[in-house]
């Protein structure tokens, strides 16, 4: 689905104390397929957006060190708003008539000006188009890495371990492959051709473990990592840094962490359920492969340290 905002007014004044930018927009949005049909209605809204004078300064914008509004400061004031509002109509379905104002300061905001100002067409541009679509392509699959997850948790966990040391079981062999594997059949079986599912394409200087195409186009990347009994959790961290290189590299917002976690003193620990990086979203999901029922039946070896005891 696909909303239409177009900014209906925008008064502006540099504040007579602080020299800071004010915009007040009025905006109205709409869904776009209803354009030209008899349910044409739009929702108004309003939204206050301030960009402080030391942040236009350190931005380098026209005019910045004068009590004068220019056209560049119009543009980032305008970019500025299409992002924010494009965020809430992401995060929300419904929206207040007032959005929350927008306060740009040297705080919250890049050193530098983010903006090609060249590439602005704002102020004569009033309408941008919101595609809510891939917001819907998030949930699909992060609620597929769940359902995975507790696939793996109750009916194959066991198969990931060779007990040929009762209270000392160690992983198979090529255990990562295994769940990449077991992933890869998941998603085909769960979706059939209605995505598209690849495993281990090269990407810059690596290889992503599985990589999805979703109905919409939405570009979707699923590492894989081992952790516990030898497999330190630095080496599953370090699935956070492929990602971001390899969502770089595929031009993607959207990527997954799936942590097979055998620790039995630290489960879970040391990882964000979601992280936000250089504007790219990845979930980090731990599944339980603790070879164990019961935890006190073993000291779990992380680091290669400790070997396992009875209770």
């Amino acid at each position: 689905m696909q909303k239409t905002v177009k900014f209906l007014n925008c008064r502006n004044k540099r504040d007579f104390n602080t020299d800071n930018l004010e915009c007040h927009f009025k905006l109205s949005v709409i869904e776009t397929a209803l354009i030209g049909t008899p349910r044409e209605i739009s929702n108004t809204h309003k939204l206050k957006l301030t960009i402080t004078d030391r942040l236009m300064n350190n931005w380098n914008l026209e005019g910045a060190e004068w009590s004068a509004v220019t056209e560049s400061m119009l543009k980032v004031a305008f970019q500025s708003a299409e992002e924010y509002v494009t965020g809430l109509l992401k995060k929300c379905a419904s929206l207040e008539e007032e959005f929350p104002p927008l306060f740009m300061e040297t705080k919250n905001s890049p050193k530098t000006c983010p903006y090609n100002l060249s590439n602005i067409t704002y102020p004569r541009r009033d309408t941008f188009i919101v595609n809510l679509d891939d917001q819907k392509d998030k949930l699909l699959l992060k609620a597929c890495v769940e359902e995975f997850k507790s696939y793996i948790q109750s009916e194959k966990r066991m198969t990931f371990w060779q007990y040929e040391e009762a209270k000392n079981p160690k992983w198979i062999s090529h255990p990562e492959k295994r769940a990449k594997d077991l992933l890869h059949t998941f998603l085909v079986g769960k979706f059939g051709t209605e995505i598209l599912t690849f495993e281990e394409i090269t990407s810059g200087a690596g290889r992503m473990d599985i990589f999805v195409i979703t109905p919409t186009g939405e570009k979707v990347i699923i590492e894989l990592k081992m952790c516990g009994r030898g497999y330190t959790s630095g080496y599953a961290q370090e699935g956070i840094e492929q990602l971001t290189h390899y969502m770089a590299n595929k031009k993607t917002n959207l990527g997954f962490l799936m942590v097979f976690d055998a620790r039995a003193r630290d489960f879970s620990k040391g990882f964000l359920g979601t992280q936000a990086i250089d504007g790219m979203n990845i979930t980090t999901t731990i599944a339980d492969l603790r070879p164990f029922v019961k935890q006190k039946d073993f000291v779990d070896n992380i680091e290669g340290g400790s070997q396992p005891t009875t209770a």
